[in-house]
């Protein structure tokens, strides 16, 4: 079994998951609060968060999670160094023409109301989706957050996560996270191997990290983009996070 997340999709399994949840009234932190103990998250704590995402989670033990997590973060990291020595010092869109991937930038998904922020469709086309981004962009000149940011543009980290999963899809036989599998069962010469789902999604956000040389990890977008049309999803996504930390 072989499965691809991306932006699009996790953010939807993450808001779907969330919105009937909430019932009760609740005063939500300002964003600026949000932000500031989400930068402070580990990676270790995020990959923690992704794992709960993964369909066959519950086939890990807790060390195991943290060792794949491990492993994943820095396939995420290998890859963009490899990357950024290959082309040096320049920008994410210029990487991104150098690989040869077609960057488009319609307004929004076309049909459904679905939220879509960025999305990769093989073989080399990444999707960026200007609503999300003009409202972050609105957003933080508002709040004044663009020190929380490291004044990177929010478009750039999601280009940058979209890119990984092309290089991915071009080297997927030899990395990390296309070639850790699960045995699911055997019998006699029959076998079933599962990719890790989370996987990808964590060397993605260690890639865009790593690439853009940030001071935190790129899941902070997982609350930040909600909340820009939904926050209470975004402050339950907030509390998930917090309480792994507290917790673990």
């Amino acid at each position: 079994m072989k499965y691809k997340d991306n932006f699009a999709q996790r953010f939807m399994n993450s808001f779907m998951g969330k919105r009937e949840e909430i019932k009760e009234e609740v005063k939500i932190p300002h964003i600026r609060k949000i932000l500031k103990d989400l930068i402070n998250v580990s990676d270790d704590k995020w990959g923690l968060y992704a794992f709960r995402r993964e369909p066959l989670k519950g086939k890990f033990s807790e060390d195991k999670k943290l060792e794949l997590i491990e492993k994943a973060n820095e396939c995420g990291r290998k890859y963009a160094k490899k990357i950024r020595k290959e082309n040096g010092d320049i920008t994410v869109y210029e990487i991104a023409k150098n690989l040869g991937v077609e960057v488009d930038y319609p307004q929004r998904p076309n049909g459904g109301g679905n939220i879509i922020f960025a999305q990769f469709v093989n073989p080399n086309k990444v999707t960026v989706f200007k609503d999300s981004v003009n409202k972050a962009f609105d957003l933080i000149e508002k709040e004044n957050l663009e020190d929380l940011f490291n004044n990177v543009n929010i478009e750039e980290i999601l280009l940058a996560h979209e890119i990984f999963h092309y290089i991915e899809e071009n080297n997927g036989k030899n990395m990390f996270t296309q070639t850790e599998t699960i045995r699911l069962w055997k019998l006699g010469n029959f076998k079933n191997d599962s990719n890790i789902v989370c996987l990808s999604e964590i060397a993605g956000m260690a890639f865009a990290k790593e690439l853009l040389n940030l001071k935190y990890s790129p899941y902070i977008l997982d609350s930040f983009l909600v909340y820009l049309y939904y926050p209470k999803v975004a402050y339950d996504l907030y509390r998930e996070i917090m309480d792994i930390v507290r917790l673990s």
